[in-house]
């Protein structure tokens, strides 16, 4: 396992609504379409407000990510860049678990 270290957030709200209308994954730039479900996240960080979207894919592997890292979770859009620092340290499971994730990441770029 690799080390990661995140400044938490004051303000983390984690939702899972049904789209009403079409919005962009923060992590993939995917269309998320009206009527499936996403994660909307919404953080206060340094006095800073933000709220992404993100499409269930791209959920799946953050938090499968989580799960392997003591449960540090990623935005969405600074996932794909912790992905490429946790093999950048040459974790054992870069190679099996995390490159394969990251590409079908990119997979779903449009």
């Amino acid at each position: 396992m690799c080390y990661i270290s995140l400044e938490p957030c004051e303000v983390w709200e984690l939702s899972k609504p049904k789209a009403r209308k079409e919005h962009r994954c923060a992590c993939c730039s995917a269309t998320i379409r009206v009527g499936e479900q996403y994660v909307s996240l919404f953080t206060i960080f340094e006095g800073d407000a933000a709220r992404e979207r993100c499409c269930q894919a791209c959920d799946a592997a953050i938090e499968e990510f989580a799960e392997a890292h003591e449960g540090t979770r990623s935005n969405p859009s600074y996932f794909q860049d912790m992905l490429r620092e946790c093999m950048d340290e040459g974790d054992e499971e870069s190679e099996t678990r995390w490159k394969p994730m990251l590409a079908a990441i990119q997979a779903r770029r449009p």
